[in-house]
C-alpha cells in the first residue's frame, strides 16, 4: 500500500486559503500536501487507487513507480469514497481529451454510480467505456488479485449525492483501515479497529 494524499479536498495548500499552514505550503513545497488518496499493489504488479482527486496524474505517476510499471498507463481500477469533489474530480483524466481510458473498472455504491451516470463530464466517461461501472454492497468484500480483499463500510457524513464509504483492506499479511472523511463517529464504531494493522482516520 502507498499513501498518495493525506489531505482535505483540496490540498495543502489550499486555494484562497491564508492560514499558517497554507502560507507554509506555498513558500516550502516540501510541507505541501495532496488530497487523500491510498494506492494498492499487490505482488503481480496490480495497481488500484482509492479515490480520484485533482492530484490525480502526479498520484498515479507515484504509484506506478512504486509498482515498477510503466508511467502514464492507467491503473487497473478505482474504488471511489464518495461524491465530493476532492475524491472523483481526478476522473476527469480517464477522457479521450487526457489518458482515453478503456473500461477502467471504478467501483462505487449504488447512490454514487448513479451519479456519475447522470451528470456531465461523468457521464459522457460511463458512456464512452473510459469506466465500466462496478456496485459495491457494504460489507461485501471485493477480490483483487487473488491477493487483495477490499470491503466499503458506510459511515456518516454529507451524503448529498452519494453514500459515503470507508474501506477495509484485507492483504496476505496485513490490514488496514481507509478513512478519509466522517462527521461523527457513531456507537461502535471501534470495532472497525478491532482486527486491523493500521488505521488511517479523517482528523478534521
Amino acid at each position: 500500500m502507498i499513501v498518495l494524499g493525506t489531505a482535505q479536498d483540496g490540498g495543502l495548500p489550499q486555494a484562497g486559503c491564508d492560514c499558517e499552514a497554507c502560507r507554509a505550503g506555498r513558500g516550502n513545497p516540501a510541507t505541501a500536501r495532496r488530497p487523500s488518496c491510498l494506492g494498492l499493489v499487490d505482488g503481480n504488479g496490480g495497481r488500484w487507487m482509492i479515490d480520484a482527486t485533482p492530484e490525480f496524474g502526479s498520484q498515479l505517476a507515484e504509484l506506478n513507480r512504486g509498482a515498477a510499471s510503466r508511467t502514464g498507463k492507467t491503473p487497473d481500477g478505482i474504488f471511489l469514497t464518495h461524491a465530493h469533489v476532492g475524491h472523483y474530480a481526478g476522473l476527469v483524466n480517464l477522457g479521450r481529451e487526457v489518458m482515453s481510458g478503456d473500461g477502467v473498472p471504478l467501483w462505487v455504491m449504488p447512490r454514487m454510480a448513479g451519479f456519475l451516470e447522470m451528470n456531465q463530464p461523468w457521464a459522457s466517461l460511463v458512456k464512452e467505456r473510459r469506466v465500466v461501472l462496478h456496485e459495491m454492497s457494504a460489507g461485501s468484500p471485493v477480490q483483487l488479485g487473488g491477493q487483495l480483499a477490499v470491503q466499503p463500510i458506510l459511515v456518516p457524513h454529507r451524503d448529498e449525492f452519494s453514500e459515503t464509504v470507508a474501506f477495509r483492506i484485507e492483504g496476505p499479511s496485513r490490514r488496514v483501515l481507509w478513512l478519509p472523511d466522517i462527521d461523527r463517529w457513531p456507537e461502535g464504531w471501534t470495532d472497525w479497529l478491532i482486527d486491523v494493522d493500521v488505521a488511517w482516520l479523517d482528523g478534521t
